[in-house]
């Protein structure tokens, strides 16, 4: 028995849940995750423990869900401590490997030679990208422009929890050298007022966010007045992929192609650290010549790292040179890389099949007989395909978050995130036990073909329900989020009310006479963020489980009479005051619902 891994609260109730999903599901499979939790062995279970699709036929897709889900539970949680496994120490080791590769691609493509079959490779896939990215004329760099914007995270010299803009932008910013000269241009008139005169940095810092136990996630700090930039050339190369019929404002193109893959001869390809092996000279080669230079304009050539990373004798942080182009936190990866993705199925598939083809980030779906030619192309450009995440052949195919088995849903529930902690790495406030429970339940209503939810997995939703306090259980609509217990109709009876009775909102009484209900749910409590003249008062309230904000305005309609209120919600008002970061408290408050969503009843 392994006796070095010491299981806090969050890792209990995990193990809790698992060994009642396991006696649930009862097949040899969790058999053996049952007899690895009752004897300790949490490293061959969280990382040694695989599933292979291949070894199930068209009959098992629930012995498949069952299966799967006990082997996949714990396999994303950052609560358990693994003897011999350092999570931060196994991410630096990947960006190194990331940059050695960038490096040998860089060497290569110096030297490039024209006649080699490679080369022309590059050369069609270059042609293609050309025509998607499409020129950078003055209407594209107005839009660019006008879409320069800060992201929610954290920057080279700003936490994520000082999430304002005109306090990212106050202070002295920073930015690498090659903007500095057009510094005022990027700070403009809507942020004049809170700006000084930025701080020259040569680069991004590293950083990193959780992943699992066996690895983190590194995210790059980019400079403050470098993400600006960034996100407005994003969104332009988002434009163009739209333009282009590959759109990626949302993953449902994906996620259809993946549910039909099994039916209509479909293939989906993932890669490993895609982010991260984007390598210089790559970019440089595809990118016409206005792209290029405005790209490498925005980009961090050098990269940070911290003091506790450099080796034990290390007395300062080091600089060291990216043979990357960039990484993630720069705010323009996702949609470039998409791009280069993109260009590379384009590049080998008919126009005739482009239809069947989709790309979101380093998730790839095309025609089942181009997968060969695809990744060889792929490889060619120094990425590495992840076989264990790529799906040619057999009854499962995965994309973006959703996995299929006969094109049946069979995407298990993980135990991600932690106490105070969500599954991305961000802050949260929500009690853990309700997230779980949650993610349960609705992996029980995909168990039901979304008609309902299989009750072969309501002994481990009962368990997580019984370990969230009282004041928790909130009965609330699939649509809120974590804001309260996902449930059906007759389950949240208790906790709505209709809503043509009277209601108040932040202490003012209001009437409301329309179809639907009001119901409790968590929301993190009315801050007063701005004060005006006559007594004005701005209010944020924010539903708990969607993170939805809503900005209540009340405004005095006559001196020390009545208050009128009023919702905010404009680009520039939140641009004004945003919402300052979490608060630290919740508390049950009613909102009105037009539906309840169905297909949650136990059966």
């Amino acid at each position: 028995m392994s006796s070095m891994t010491t299981l806090n609260s969050d890792s209990k109730l995990e193990t809790s849940l698992l060994e009642s999903l396991c006696v649930s599901h009862d097949t040899p499979r969790s058999l053996t995750v049952l007899l690895l939790l009752q004897y300790g062995e949490y490293k061959q279970l969280i990382i040694d423990l695989s599933i292979n699709p291949l070894h199930y036929c068209e009959g098992d897709v629930e012995k498949f869900r069952g299966d799967y889900l006990v082997t996949a539970f714990l396999q994303k949680s950052i609560n358990f401590a693994l003897p011999g496994v350092n999570p931060e120490q196994a991410a630096i080791q990947a960006f190194h490997e990331c940059e050695e590769d960038c490096s040998v691609f860089n060497a290569w493509i110096r030297k490039l030679d024209p006649s080699d079959e490679n080369a022309k490779v590059l050369f069609e896939i270059r042609s293609v990208f050309h025509e998607l990215i499409g020129g950078l004329n003055p209407r594209m760099l107005k839009y660019i422009e006008d879409n320069m914007d800060f992201g929610p995270g954290s920057t080279s010299s700003i936490s994520a929890s000082k999430q304002i803009p005109s306090v990212k932008i106050s202070g002295r910013p920073h930015l690498t050298e090659s903007l500095y000269p057009f510094y005022k241009t990027i700070i403009g008139d809507r942020w004049h007022e809170f700006a000084k005169r930025p701080k020259i940095v040569k680069g991004n810092k590293l950083g990193m966010t959780v992943k699992n136990a066996k690895t983190k996630r590194v995210v790059c700090l980019e400079p403050d007045l470098n993400v600006l930039v960034q996100k407005g050339i994003g969104r332009g190369l988002r434009l163009r992929l739209r333009i282009c019929g590959n759109p990626i404002n949302d993953q449902g193109i994906n996620q259809r192609l993946a549910l039909r893959a099994y039916k209509n001869g479909g293939a989906t390809i993932d890669l490993k650290g895609a982010s991260e092996r984007i390598a210089l000279q790559l970019v440089t080669f595809l990118s016409p010549d206005r792209w290029r230079d405005l790209l490498l304009l925005a980009r961090s050539p050098c990269t940070k790292i911290p003091q506790q990373f450099c080796g034990p004798n290390a007395k300062s942080g080091r600089w060291v040179e990216l043979e990357k182009f960039s990484s993630t936190g720069n705010g323009f990866t996702f949609e470039l890389e998409t791009m280069i993705f993109l260009a590379v199925v384009r590049s080998c598939v008919p126009v005739t099949y482009w239809d069947e083809c989709a790309v979101y980030g380093d998730d790839i779906i095309v025609p089942r007989a181009f997968y060969g030619e695809v990744t060889r192309r792929l490889e060619i450009c120094g990425f590495v395909v992840n076989t264990s995440k790529s799906f040619s052949q057999g009854l499962f195919f995965e994309s973006c978050g959703t996995d299929y088995f006969c094109g049946q849903p069979v995407r298990p529930a993980y135990a991600r995130g932690g106490t105070g902690i969500d599954g991305k790495g961000t802050i949260s406030i929500i009690p853990y036990a309700l997230r779980l429970a949650n993610r349960l339940r609705v992996m029980a209503w995909q168990a039901g073909s979304y008609h309902f939810c299989d009750k072969k997995w309501l002994p481990a939703y009962k368990l997580a329900v019984a370990s969230l306090a009282a004041e928790y259980r909130l009965r609330i609509p699939f649509h809120l989020g974590d804001a309260g217990l996902i449930s059906s109709f007759n389950e949240g009876r208790g906790n709505r009310r209709s809503r043509s009775k009277q209601h108040t909102i932040l202490g003012s009484p209001t009437m409301s006479w329309e179809s639907g209900w009001d119901v409790k749910c968590l929301t993190e409590s009315a801050m007063r963020i701005a004060s005006f003249s006559h007594r004005s008062r701005l209010y944020v309230v924010r539903n708990a489980g969607s993170r939805k904000t809503v900005y209540t305005l009340v405004l005095p309609k006559r001196p020390r009479v009545k208050y009128e209120i009023q919702e905010v919600d404009t680009p520039e008002f939140r641009h004004r005051f945003p919402a300052r970061g979490l608060l630290d408290k919740l508390r049950p408050q009613y909102v009105p619902v037009s539906f309840w969503d169905s297909g949650f009843d136990w059966c």
